[in-house]
């Protein structure tokens, strides 16, 4: 038996679609085919394994080459076709009709399958209440639009029913898919004077060339989603994918007056159903190559029923290697979080073996060390942990506790730090700005538990944002001065640890400070200190958890908080963190808490 392995991190019923797919081809060239879900850890692993049926069930008159809904009847070969040229043609096809996704990812073919069950093979086609449009149907019916030839009214009732649109009495109604054509076209030439409302599959959307409030910016295809926005390969393909999610992307520095409402950065999709894409060639022909979109209650100018699914609208990270994350918080509380990655597997297997007579002898310290988890919480509005968890308690792995006030840090950096007081000095005749913040010293400053607010003090020190700016603000400012880098290392901002004079271990926050400052007067500019702030702390995390696994034997790390919804620091986080230690990323959303 042959079988094609799929990844997914999707229940089995999510494979439903992309089987119904499958099960069409596989029919097409006289394959039969079984199915197994295994599912123990993420991945899940689906196997969507063939078989030749009998010789006497295979006839070369009953063969037929899948055909996109547009194309001619093919004639079958004169001779029978081995199973290795079938499952050759299977896996050709596959390729052009199977939609890219983010949740169910090809992985390799193994050429002899060990079933983990007794299989069960079908020769027929699986029905799915929720299709997908196979990507050479649609290909078809946007080529078919675009050439206004006569297969396009077929094609339309594949795809699309109940179309409805706006008369010159603006009441709704009926039309044909051969009316279609002019009537995008007229909504493309008004979507570039005034805004237009759509009720998509996704609900109802208001869409304009302008921008607007609570907006996110739609492209009608790839090219121009490329052409606007700093975005690589892999983040491209996420947007493609079938579930056509969002993603937070900045706009190449040309376009960035007309595309931004505020920041560096906009929320981004691509069209997401077929009657959009189709408008969208409409408007890239009246030079429209983009809409602003927004969610709307108004009476839309078209309706229509989708006869294909559309997953709802979800917000990703991207990172590197193909990891990925949903950008959404929990209500529950970090401990809610932490409990709901613990792999509490391993326990109940650990308490089945400790019965069995061979495993009496006692573990050692680092055996037992290697069930812990490490935890790495870092939230922009919520306190820092860095924690051991053992999935009842924790004990704090580095405590995170300092007083957030710049005028405070300075003061000790000068009492403290050899070489100090010729650095502020400098600073301030190069700059002058310490005098006003030094002024400010608070004889009580404010503790803070939260390491990101570093952020902020290195923000207002060094000009990011005014003096006076809030935390959260003067943190956005540094934050955005990072996306703004186009380079991909920054300078190496000193995160050292340091003993208290209780014996412990904590991090030298002035010393952080010290070392933006030492680069500002070194001329290095915002964009790459303001870089080197995220890089260096994500390498600080990494070779913290790298001492960890090695001097304690941890076996796996929980890294979440919001500021992995930071590319960045997202991408980062990934390149330093040990790779012989198990990482655990926030799943389903449980990014952070609110």
């Amino acid at each position: 038996m042959l079988a094609f392995i799929f990844h997914t991190s999707k229940p089995i019923s999510y494979i439903t679609p992309f089987e119904a797919i499958l099960t069409r081809i596989a029919k097409a060239y006289n394959l039969a085919y079984a199915k197994e879900f295994i599912e123990t850890n993420l991945p899940y692993q689906y196997a969507f394994i063939l078989k030749s049926p009998d010789t006497k069930d295979y006839s070369p008159t009953k063969q037929k080459s899948p055909r996109s809904l547009d194309s001619t009847s093919q004639c079958a070969d004169s001779k029978p076709k081995d199973f290795g040229e079938r499952v050759l043609e299977f896996a050709n096809e596959l390729s052009r009709a199977l939609p890219l996704s983010m949740y169910v990812v090809f992985d390799h073919i193994e050429p002899e399958y060990m079933s983990k069950s007794s299989l069960r093979f079908y020769h027929n086609v699986r029905k799915c209440t929720k299709p997908l449009p196979m990507v050479s149907d649609t290909l078809a019916l946007i080529q078919s639009f675009e050439k206004r030839d006569s297969s396009f009214t077929r094609l339309c009732k594949q795809f699309l029913s109940h179309i409805y649109a706006k008369d010159s009495s603006q009441s709704l109604k009926p039309i044909t898919p051969s009316a279609l054509f002019s009537c995008l076209d007229s909504l493309a030439r008004s979507l570039s004077t005034q805004p237009i409302i759509v009720a998509t599959t996704r609900g109802c959307y208001e869409l304009s060339t302008k921008p607007l409030e609570s907006s996110v910016l739609m492209f009608w295809e790839m090219g121009a989603l490329q052409s606007f926005m700093r975005i690589d390969s892999a983040q491209l393909s996420c947007l493609a994918s079938v579930e056509k999610p969002s993603m937070k992307l900045c706009p190449k520095n040309i376009f960035s007056d007309e595309l931004l409402v505020s920041g560096v950065e906009i929320e981004c999709l691509l069209a997401f159903d077929p009657m959009l894409m189709l408008l969208g060639s409409c408007a890239r022909t009246c030079g429209v190559e983009y809409v602003f979109i927004r969610k709307s209650k108004k009476s839309p100018h078209l309706t229509y029923t989708s006869l294909y699914a559309a997953p709802k609208l979800e917000r990703v990270i991207y990172g590197r290697d193909g990891i990925y994350l949903h950008d959404r918080k929990s209500k529950r509380d970090l401990l809610g979080i932490i409990d709901m990655h613990y792999p509490r597997q391993d326990i109940a297997q650990e308490q089945t073996k400790s019965l069995e007579p061979n495993t009496l002898k006692p573990k050692t310290q680092r055996e037992q060390n290697a069930s812990l988890m490490l935890v790495c919480y870092l939230s922009l509005s919520h306190n820092s942990a860095i924690w051991i968890y053992d999935g009842m308690s924790y004990k704090q792995a580095l405590p995170v506790c300092f007083a957030s006030s710049e005028a405070f840090m300075l003061e000790t950096l000068a009492r403290e730090y050899k070489g100090a007081d010729r650095l502020l000095a400098n600073y301030q005749a190069h700059f002058g700005t310490l005098n006003a913040l030094e002024s400010s010293l608070d004889s009580t400053p404010r503790i803070s538990k939260n390491l990101t607010d570093i952020f902020a003090i290195i923000a207002r020190v060094l000009g990011f944002c005014k003096s006076s700016a809030s935390d959260d603000y003067a943190k956005e400012s540094l934050l955005n001065y990072a996306k703004l880098c186009l380079r991909d290392k920054g300078p190496r901002i000193d995160y050292k640890l340091k003993k208290t004079a209780q014996g412990g271990l904590e991090l030298d926050y002035p010393r952080i400070l010290r070392s933006c400052m030492s680069f500002a007067l070194a001329g290095v500019e915002r964009e790459m200190i303001a870089f080197g702030v995220l890089d260096s702390l994500a390498e600080f995390i990494g070779n913290f958890v790298r001492d960890m696994a090695q001097n304690y034997a941890l076996g796996q790390v929980f890294v979440c908080g919001d500021m992995l919804s930071h590319k960045i620091f997202f991408d980062k986080i990934l390149l330093y963190l040990p790779r012989d230690i198990a990482l655990i990323l926030p799943q389903d959303g449980y990014i952070d808490t609110l």
